[in-house]
């Protein structure tokens, strides 16, 4: 990564928050950590990741199910039961993800940030500059927001089909 410099000044030479605990260390530090990298992936790769959580969840949920009668034959309703419980253990990935990202993306686009003092394991507030907060709000809005946009898009998309479930569920079920 390049330092932005200006009028000669290094931007790391006015911020006093120890490097690990810049936003911009930590985004990238977040792009590089294997789970939250896959919302960076190109799409086709970033629904297999999903799906491979949804498939193991659903074996797992089925093969307990299948535990608790080995004599009963799974049900219609025993495979949407299934299904409902592995899009919420997809849906609790996609929290994670977002939560991640939405800190990161928080740190970048406020003034202010706090940070911890190694030395006296104090929090202090810093005000970043003008050079320093444009460059954060540019890799928020342009790096993060995305990002944040497809997981959002995504949990919609996983509560529809959720909710979807249970309706099936309850309408196969009561009549």
């Amino acid at each position: 990564m390049n330092i932005v410099q200006h009028n000669n000044e290094n931007i790391n030479a006015i911020c006093p928050i120890p490097l690990e605990q810049q936003p911009v260390k930590e985004y990238w530090r977040l792009r590089k950590r294997k789970f939250f990298r896959w919302a960076i992936l190109v799409r086709s790769r970033y629904v297999t990741k999903l799906l491979a959580v949804w498939i193991s969840s659903l074996l797992l949920v089925l093969f307990i199910l299948a535990l608790r009668s080995p004599y009963r034959v799974l049900s219609y309703s025993d495979l949407l039961i299934g299904a409902a419980i592995a899009e919420l253990v997809v849906f609790l990935f996609l929290v994670r993800l977002y939560a991640a990202w939405h800190n990161i993306h928080s740190r970048l686009i406020h003034q202010q940030i706090d940070y911890k003092v190694l030395a006296t394991n104090e929090t202090k507030l810093w005000q970043k500059t003008e050079l320093v907060l444009a460059r954060d709000r540019l890799i928020a809005r342009f790096q993060v927001r995305p990002i944040i946009k497809r997981i959002s898009m995504s949990m919609v998309l996983l509560a529809v089909t959720i909710g979807s479930n249970f309706f099936i569920l309850f309408v196969t079920t009561n009549y």
